[in-house]
Formats: C-alpha cells, sequence, structure tokens
C-alpha cells in the first residue's frame, strides 16, 4: 500500500545525510550525473515526498487535473520546476510560492519535537528555519470515536488544544508528511 511505500521512503530519505544537507533545487554538482548518484534521494524519495504532499495541500482533484494540465501542455518539451508551479498554482487557484520553496529550496525537513499535556499538543521545529505544513494527527475520544484532524504549523512553536483528552494520540498516522520525530 501507498502508506507502506511512503514510510520506507521516509526512513531512506531521514538516513540519507548528503541529501539532508542541501536542498532538491541545488547546482554546485560537479558533473550532471551526481544528481543521480549523491543526490538521489533528494531527486527519488524527497521528489517523490513533495508530489505527496501536494496532493494533500490542494487536494486529489486539483492534483490530478494539475497532471494532466501539465503534461498536455508540455509532453515532449524540455521543462523546469517552475513549469509545474505554475500549472499547479492555476489549477489550485492559490499560490504555493512557500510550499514550493520550502520543501525545493530549503535543506532537510521539518525536524518536531512533540508531546501531549491532557488536551494539548505542543509542537516544537527545531531545525534552523521553520516550515508550514498541515500536521495529521489521530486520536480517539472517551466515547471510543476515532478522530483525525489537520493542524497548521506555521512557526516555530505551537500548542493545539483538542476539545477533551486524547487517548492514543497518533502522529501522522496515514504518512502524509516528510518529518523527523526527535
Amino acid at each position: 500500500p501507498l502508506a507502506q511505500a511512503m514510510s520506507q521512503s521516509r526512513s531512506q530519505w531521514l538516513r540519507a545525510k548528503t541529501a539532508r544537507s542541501r536542498p532538491v533545487r541545488w547546482a554546485d554538482f560537479e558533473k550532471p550525473d551526481d544528481l543521480f548518484g549523491s543526490s538521489s534521494p533528494n531527486t527519488y524519495q524527497k521528489g517523490a515526498w513533495i508530489l505527496h504532499m501536494l496532493r494533500g495541500e490542494i487536494g486529489d482533484t486539483d492534483f490530478f487535473q494539475g497532471l494532466a494540465t501539465y503534461f498536455q501542455q508540455n509532453s515532449g518539451k524540455g521543462v523546469a520546476s517552475k513549469d509545474l508551479i505554475t500549472v499547479m498554482e492555476k489549477v489550485a487557484g492559490k499560490s504555493l510560492e512557500r510550499f514550493f520553496y520550502q520543501w525545493l529550496d530549503l535543506p532537510d525537513c521539518p525536524r518536531l519535537e512533540i508531546s501531549w499535556q491532557g488536551k494539548a499538543l505542543r509542537v516544537r521545529q527545531v531545525q534552523d528555519i521553520p516550515f508550514a505544513f498541515r500536521l495529521p494527527v489521530a486520536w480517539t475520544d472517551a466515547g471510543g470515536e476515532r478522530h483525525k484532524d489537520y493542524f497548521a504549523v506555521t512557526d516555530t512553536s505551537h500548542v493545539f488544544t483538542l476539545l477533551e483528552n486524547p487517548r492514543g494520540p497518533t502522529i501522522d498516522p496515514d504518512v502524509e508528511l516528510l518529518f523527523e520525530r526527535l
């Protein structure tokens, strides 16, 4: 299944120290083939993660419409990342500048310290530049009903409050976010 494949991809990418120290859009290769050598975890794993997260960011309908439009407009042509970004922004009807900047132009990923205290979920990013992302969280309430919600993380530190004390809270239960939990 997709969740298992993405979980393996995330684990593999997190172990790749060279890839984590470089952004995806990196121009300092000694030779063009290095894109597929020491940077291949960014080329493949992080590239797949960016598309996976973009799908969550804009929704299935816009994501697949954007891919179809991008393919139709660019089939047989040389392209750059800006071509995909332009199409996806137009289809989604919103700016994706911060999304693509942080995932393509910054090295690494969100590195998170996460803790629970009663109803409060505390999230702290410890990397140099904070990312903005939707943090998926699932939990069970006192009545045994399962819930899932997304919390907008936009800065270094956040505290999110649930309506009641969660039981069995799980961060990213469906493997939707490239991050490292510390």
